[in-house]
């Protein structure tokens, strides 16, 4: 019971010092049907806001990606593109969330997408300790 108690004190600074606004993006339970002309499904999204995320660790990088053509041929005036890549850590209180965070799901922060690439639960489900990457100006 102790440690259950530092847990929630500690969630409760981080809110305090680091909470920022998000916005949570999840998929709708319900199911919008195939257009078998075009093979288009189209996924729709609920969302709420969390009003106390605590927002870690930012870490920008420029990267490479080479086009295909480059890579299958070694070819000459083949393309590849910069992009600059962003990751952060977010941490969730359990109690804020109104879904179990999976890998389909995505953020909002600062008009700046942000997908999950993995997913931790704290002691006690108390709290999830997600590993986001988003592209700059997506």
């Amino acid at each position: 019971m102790n440690n259950l108690r530092e847990i929630r004190k500690i969630i409760y600074q981080l809110k305090r010092q680091y909470g920022q606004s998000i916005d949570y993006f999840y998929p709708s339970e319900i199911q919008v049907p195939l257009n078998l002309e075009t093979g288009y499904s189209p996924v729709t999204y609920n969302t709420f806001k969390v009003r106390k995320a605590i927002k870690l660790v930012s870490k920008d990088w420029l990267t490479f990606k080479y086009a295909l053509s480059f890579i299958a041929a070694n070819k000459n005036f083949t393309y590849g593109g910069y992009f600059d890549t962003t990751e952060l850590i977010l941490i969730l209180d359990a109690k804020d969330l109104l879904v179990n965070p999976a890998k389909n799901h995505y953020v909002i922060i600062n008009s700046q997408k942000y997908e999950f690439m993995s997913i931790s639960i704290a002691d006690h489900n108390q709290a999830y300790e997600i590993k986001l990457k988003g592209i700059k100006d997506e």
